[in-house]
């Protein structure tokens, strides 16, 4: 399966941007920790889904943009995606997708 030129291209990325890379993989690796007791037999995806999604908005540094929707348009779809303004004005780099 070809991509094309475009989907090979190689990315340079700038030093600031690997702060936000270091932060979204620490985010990561801390949910997983959290989550791992809680992944019993008996307990539903939905769930440890909550957990995982209640820890990071208690955790990270900026918020999902599916909130930021949410409080605006009560019918917008959840989302994975993260507030890259709501980054940068807490100071943080953090990318704006994880």
């Amino acid at each position: 399966m070809d991509g094309g030129a475009e989907a090979r291209r190689i990315i340079i990325h700038r030093p600031e941007d690997f702060a936000g890379m270091r932060a979204a993989g620490r985010l990561a690796a801390e949910t997983l920790d959290m989550i791992g007791p809680h992944v019993v037999p008996g307990v539903s995806t939905g769930a440890l889904d909550r957990l995982c999604h209640d820890f990071i908005l208690a955790t990270a540094p900026s918020r999902p943009r599916s909130t930021i929707a949410a409080s605006r348009n009560r019918s917008a779809p959840r989302s994975t995606t993260w507030s890259a303004t709501a980054s940068r004005a807490s100071g943080n780099s953090m990318p704006a997708t994880c």
